[in-house]
Protein backbone atom coordinates (compact mmCIF):
# COMPACT_ATOMS: atom_id res chain seq x y z
CA UNK A 1 0.00 0.00 0.00
CA UNK A 2 1.30 3.46 -0.92
CA UNK A 3 1.86 6.14 1.71
CA UNK A 4 -0.32 9.26 1.70
CA UNK A 5 1.01 12.62 2.88
CA UNK A 6 -1.46 14.46 5.12
CA UNK A 7 -1.11 18.06 6.30
CA UNK A 8 -2.70 18.97 9.64
CA UNK A 9 -3.37 22.21 11.50
CA UNK A 10 -4.07 22.98 15.13
CA UNK A 11 -7.59 24.15 16.01
CA UNK A 12 -8.23 26.37 19.03
CA UNK A 13 -11.06 28.65 20.29
CA UNK A 14 -10.81 32.25 19.17
CA UNK A 15 -13.02 35.33 19.55
CA UNK A 16 -14.41 36.60 16.22
CA UNK A 17 -16.02 39.89 15.22
CA UNK A 18 -19.64 39.13 14.15
CA UNK A 19 -19.95 42.32 12.05
CA UNK A 20 -19.80 42.28 8.28
CA UNK A 21 -18.89 45.51 6.50
CA UNK A 22 -20.20 45.90 2.96
CA UNK A 23 -21.35 48.55 0.51
CA UNK A 24 -24.91 48.47 -0.80
CA UNK A 25 -28.21 50.27 -0.98
CA UNK A 26 -31.44 50.07 0.97
CA UNK A 27 -34.77 50.05 -0.83
CA UNK A 28 -38.28 50.66 0.50
CA UNK A 29 -41.13 48.17 0.65
CA UNK A 30 -43.88 50.61 -0.26
CA UNK A 31 -43.74 54.02 -1.93
CA UNK A 32 -46.61 56.45 -1.42
CA UNK A 33 -47.09 59.81 -3.12
CA UNK A 34 -48.49 62.34 -0.66
CA UNK A 35 -50.65 65.17 -1.99
CA UNK A 36 -52.21 68.03 -0.02
CA UNK A 37 -55.76 69.19 -0.69
CA UNK A 38 -54.66 72.70 0.32
CA UNK A 39 -52.03 74.82 -1.45
CA UNK A 40 -49.58 76.79 0.66
CA UNK A 41 -46.05 77.05 1.98
CA UNK A 42 -44.79 74.41 4.38
CA UNK A 43 -43.99 76.06 7.72
CA UNK A 44 -43.10 72.98 9.78
CA UNK A 45 -42.15 69.40 8.96
CA UNK A 46 -43.18 67.00 11.73
CA UNK A 47 -41.96 63.66 10.32
CA UNK A 48 -38.31 62.90 9.77
CA UNK A 49 -36.94 61.14 6.69
CA UNK A 50 -37.00 57.39 7.21
CA UNK A 51 -39.38 57.61 10.18
CA UNK A 52 -42.27 55.14 10.21
CA UNK A 53 -45.63 56.87 10.02
CA UNK A 54 -49.19 55.61 10.06
CA UNK A 55 -52.53 56.83 8.79
CA UNK A 56 -53.60 59.98 10.64
CA UNK A 57 -50.08 61.11 11.68
CA UNK A 58 -49.40 64.82 11.11
CA UNK A 59 -46.50 65.03 8.66
CA UNK A 60 -46.28 68.80 8.18
CA UNK A 61 -48.02 72.13 8.75
CA UNK A 62 -49.00 74.42 5.87
CA UNK A 63 -49.28 78.21 6.17
CA UNK A 64 -52.99 78.89 5.61
CA UNK A 65 -52.83 82.71 5.68
CA UNK A 66 -53.43 83.04 1.91
CA UNK A 67 -56.35 80.60 2.12
CA UNK A 68 -57.89 82.55 5.01
CA UNK A 69 -57.54 85.86 3.12
CA UNK A 70 -59.25 84.39 0.05
CA UNK A 71 -62.03 82.98 2.22
CA UNK A 72 -62.60 86.40 3.82
CA UNK A 73 -62.90 87.98 0.36
CA UNK A 74 -65.53 85.48 -0.76
CA UNK A 75 -67.41 85.35 2.56
CA UNK A 76 -66.70 88.34 4.83
CA UNK A 77 -69.00 86.98 7.57
CA UNK A 78 -67.15 83.66 7.86
CA UNK A 79 -65.36 83.10 11.16
CA UNK A 80 -62.79 80.32 11.35
CA UNK A 81 -63.31 77.81 14.16
CA UNK A 82 -60.94 78.23 17.08
CA UNK A 83 -59.41 75.58 19.28
CA UNK A 84 -60.31 75.89 22.95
Amino acid sequence: MDSVIVKGISVYPEKINPAIYALGSVDFLDKVDIVSKTAGNIVEIKAKEGEKVKKGDVLLHIDTLQLELERKKTNPHYKAPSLL
